[in-house]
């Protein structure tokens, strides 16, 4: 009897957790929806799509702490709202997307210039390769993508890639954080936003990143979680 209560709240408390995610997403849709793709420029989004709610809270963030330069390793969604979002704002933002999948790549680039916005917005192809700073030997985005930042310092990253859904590439994200530091790469304040925080090899990375960074992980949905640096006001909504 007492497993079947306990089964009967594990579902009910998914149920929950669920409800309040999609009530959050439609909240945020409100929020963000001029600054989605026009409605004669749709642009494909899957499972692992930043969601709205994270989406809100990245906008948030580049506005009341004033980004200027943002990175993000795996381009989507998310490369054309912040784009538009800094273009009918009229802020004094950068966007440099890196991309391991050429194609993909093709299909932003499309879907940036069909709105205008590739003066916001550097792509970069950066295909996977072996790197020393991988955790079990995952490659990542090549490290020559250095050359395209010159003395850029970032101060809002977004981590939604390589691709990292199965045991052979579950630690596949860990390299950037090291990446940006080793390169000398990051502002005295920033953000890091890593989306899928949920999964295992995310929580590992999440964890070292703690340890080694003196950061402090926020879960602010069922899937994405922010570290701050440095001042800050608070960009996170419900």
């Amino acid at each position: 009897m007492i497993n079947k209560i306990q089964q009967i709240f594990n579902r009910s408390k998914v149920f929950f957790g669920q409800s309040r995610q999609i009530q959050r997403d439609n909240l945020a849709l409100q929020l963000i929806s001029d600054f989605l793709p026009d409605s004669t420029n749709y642009f494909p989004i899957t499972g692992f799509s930043v969601n709205p709610h994270t989406l809100a809270c990245i906008l948030n963030d580049i506005q009341i702490n004033q980004r200027k330069y943002m990175i993000e390793f795996g381009g989507g969604i998310s490369t054309i709202s912040c784009a538009k979002f800094a273009k009918l704002n009229n802020l004094n933002f950068q966007l440099f997307t890196a991309e391991s999948d050429s194609k993909y790549l093709d299909i932003l680039e499309t879907a940036l210039r069909k709105e205008n916005l590739t003066d916001f917005v550097k792509l970069i192809y950066a295909p996977l390769e072996p790197t020393s700073l991988a955790l079990e030997k995952t490659p990542w985005y090549s490290e020559k993508i250095q050359d395209k930042f010159s003395d850029t310092k970032f101060d809002i990253i977004l981590v939604d890639g390589p691709k990292a859904g199965t045991k052979k590439n579950s630690l596949s994200r860990f390299p950037a954080l090291p990446f940006l530091v080793k390169e000398k790469l990051l502002a005295d304040n920033y953000a890091v936003f890593l989306d899928d925080s949920n999964r295992n090899g995310e929580q590992i990375a999440m964890k070292k990143w703690q340890k080694d960074y003196k950061l402090r992980f926020i879960n602010f949905s069922d899937v994405t979680s922010v570290a701050f640096k440095g001042k800050h006001f608070n960009p996170l909504l419900w």
